[in-house]
């Protein structure tokens, strides 16, 4: 539990994380907190939950890049033994409690280490209380931070502290930082020492009647270096309680939080999983069967051989499949053989098989390549196939333009049966009437047998001698309204060209 209410006070400052946000990073865990939370899933059908859990908490931190440093309970300090007793006594195990010796639990915890250690992992083991050895660790920088359900952390002097780490569906866990409780909150470690004195925790019941709205009132109006000090001269109100304790402040309590001490050793170091010590260890605890239980340590194994530059482990990496990104971590599907010259695959970081296996990673890159050059090479193929005589949108603008640019240049040309007409009759063209008629005339085809006259010669133009059928002489009547049928003309030119075409050919 911890302290009485803290996590509620801490909930404004509480930031709910995904948990690859922990990759990398060297992680302190309080197992006990673990154990307790599966035990507490009620009516589980599931035999031995807390070690499945545990399982596959771990194989998820270790695929990760998490290191984990599972933390043991020590021995219960003497303050804590009414607590401990008093919860044992709810779940009908308080006769297995003695002399601060958790038997039930240090049952539990040893099965848990036996696991842990088939995986390729040790456990550490403080002279107390399970947090508080994890918030010394991260306390001295030995580790990033504590996944713990105890809020007395932050008291032991923990700075990060991770909760109800949950893995499906949703893979998060809370995240509350002790820089931003100071900051936010108002609330280091002293004041958070004496609230735990007000209000209640592990080791003592508090001041009857104080609750942790008076006790955040109180700890406003003092500052963090004399909040302890001053806690026999408090607030009028809680005085008066608290006077009705002549234990109050219980020194112990404090000595306990501000006076711990622990030798600080443990670095991480995941020594090489071992197969059949885990497949007996899962069909006994857990019932499963070979192949599952075989198919869930592999990715452990073949991680483990990376990390530690290939060393020996039973696989022989064949081939990297594809690529693949999880988490924001650029992967390879990689495939294995074992002894038994059975296939395995694997997601592994790609800068982890690069290093370990160069040749691989070389030519893989390699056909990446080529086969990129390869596409390029079709697609510009297939391309230039369909590509029609104008090749861009630009140009066809272009064009567009100039189309634009002949309409405004030709405004005011007349046509060619009108320059005809105009250059034979000097360019007047003779009406009748004032008002030209509307309606529509009938295009009027002259006869072909006419020839040109003599003054035919000052019209300059290439028709001048093939002009057929047209009277130069006779003005253009009304009837026909200008209008010259030179449909004869033109498909003479056409005719003779066409010949002249296949003459040439």
């Amino acid at each position: 539990m911890g302290v009485k209410e803290l996590w509620t006070v801490l909930s404004p400052v509480c930031e709910k994380i995904p948990l690859y946000e922990l990759q990398n990073k060297t992680i302190a865990i309080d197992l006990s907190a673990w154990i307790v939370d599966s035990q507490n899933v009620g009516n589980n059908a599931q035999h031995n939950i807390y070690l499945r859990n545990l399982f596959f908490r771990t194989s998820y931190l270790l695929l990760l890049g998490v290191k984990p440093i599972f933390v043991l309970e020590g021995r219960a300090p003497r303050i804590k033994y009414n607590t401990i007793f008093q919860r044992l006594n709810l779940h009908g195990h308080s006769h297995i409690y003695q002399n601060g010796n958790r038997s039930h639990l240090n049952i539990l915890q040893k099965k848990c280490q036996t696991l842990l250690e088939t995986l390729g992992l040790t456990c550490v083991k403080g002279s107390g209380e399970a947090e508080a050895f994890c918030a010394k660790l991260n306390e001295n920088k030995v580790v990033d931070g504590v996944i713990s359900q105890d809020s007395d952390c932050f008291l032991y002097g923990a700075r990060v502290v991770f909760r109800n780490f949950t893995m499906s569906p949703k893979y998060t866990c809370d995240k509350y930082t002790m820089s931003v409780i100071e900051e936010r909150l108002g609330l280091g470690i002293q004041k958070l020492v004496a609230f735990s004195l007000l209000t209640g925790c592990d080791y003592g019941n508090g001041v009857q009647g104080v609750g942790k709205e008076s006790s955040l009132k109180y700890l406003a109006t003092v500052s963090e270096n004399e909040v302890i000090d001053r806690a026999q001269v408090l607030e009028l109100n809680i005085r008066k309680k608290a006077l009705q304790d002549p234990n109050f402040p219980p020194e112990d309590v404090i000595s306990e939080f501000i006076n711990h001490k622990d030798k600080i050793a443990p670095i991480f170091d995941w020594k090489q999983p071992n197969l059949e010590s885990f497949l007996k260890f899962v069909d006994k605890n857990l019932g499963w069967d070979i192949n599952y239980a075989s198919g869930k340590f592999n990715p452990l194994i073949t991680r483990w051989h990376l990390i530690n530059q290939g060393a020996e482990c039973g696989l022989k990496l064949m081939s990297i499949e594809k690529e693949r990104v999880i988490y924001g971590v650029d992967n390879y599907k990689v495939k294995w053989k074992n002894e038994e010259n059975e296939e395995i695959i694997t997601s592994e970081p790609q800068f982890l098989v690069s290093d370990v296996y160069k040749s691989l990673h070389n030519d893989f890159v390699l056909i990446k390549q080529n086969k990129k050059k390869g596409n390029k090479n079709i697609r510009k193929r297939s391309t230039s196939r369909n590509i029609p005589q104008v090749q861009t949108i630009s140009h066809q603008l272009d064009m567009g333009k100039d189309i634009q640019l002949s309409k405004k240049n030709n405004e005011g040309l007349q046509k060619l049966d009108k320059f005809f007409i105009r250059n034979i009759h000097g360019g007047n063209i003779k009406k009748t009437g004032t008002t030209r008629d509307q309606s529509i005339k009938t295009p009027v085809l002259l006869p072909p047998t006419q020839h040109l006259s003599e003054s035919e010669h000052h019209l300059e133009s290439p028709f001048r001698t093939k002009l057929h059928g047209l009277d130069l002489n006779s003005p253009i009547s009304d009837s026909n309204n200008g209008i010259l049928d030179l449909s004869n003309i033109v498909n003479s030119i056409v005719k003779k060209s066409s010949m002249i075409i296949l003459t040439e050919k």
